[in-house]
């Protein structure tokens, strides 16, 4: 008889305790839920850390992108991707479409600062929002503009062009910025 055949699980076995769901999604990154370590353990390197595991999902090979669209519980409005106006179903690219956004402003602050960043490149997104609720109009943050259906034409999103425009001192690395920006955004 092989060790293996009297192999009995472990309690705090990762394996047992995900059941076979080795495909996750955090479902909230943001720049609030980045942490940023100047120095860890004998590292002279800084270090960026994903927190707030709450939202964080764990799904089956079956299951990891079958996610309906209102079973997402919270989210981050700023960061969200278009599937979730689309009413698409969720899956591990909502967590890319949102590292992609937070990646975006740290280039954003590491170019012209936190400061600048907060009021042009939020205000921008805000005074090219065009999201309507009933008669309302609430203005939003997000990276994208949704266009609601109209007759026979299904919804659509598009990235703001506040976003695509980036503007920098250094124009060669904002061209770089918007290339990999608009790579990440091919599924809108």
């Amino acid at each position: 008889m092989s060790k293996e055949d009297n192999y009995a699980p472990v309690p705090n076995d990762p394996n047992v305790l995900l059941d076979n769901k080795h495909w996750g999604r955090h479902g909230d990154i943001k720049p609030e839920n980045i942490l940023w370590f100047k120095k860890y353990e004998e590292s002279r390197r800084n270090f960026l850390v994903i927190s707030d595991f709450g939202l964080t999902r764990f799904n089956t090979a079956d299951s990891r992108s079958k996610v309906a669209y209102d079973a997402v519980k919270g989210f981050s409005g700023s960061y969200r991707p278009p599937d979730v106006d689309l009413k698409r179903t969720i899956s591990q690219r909502y967590d890319i479409w949102s590292l992609g956004c937070v990646f975006l402003e740290f280039v954003s602050w590491f170019l012209v600062g936190h400061d600048r960043t907060q009021k042009d490149f939020t205000d921008s997104r805000l005074q090219e929002d065009g999201s309507h609720t009933g008669s309302r109009i609430l203005l939003e943050d997000k990276f994208f503009n949704f266009n609601p259906s109209k007759d026979d034409a299904p919804s659509t999103a598009d990235v703001k062009t506040s976003v695509t425009d980036v503007s920098s001192p250094n124009e060669a690395v904002a061209l770089l910025v918007m290339y990999a920006f608009r790579g990440l955004t091919k599924y809108c």
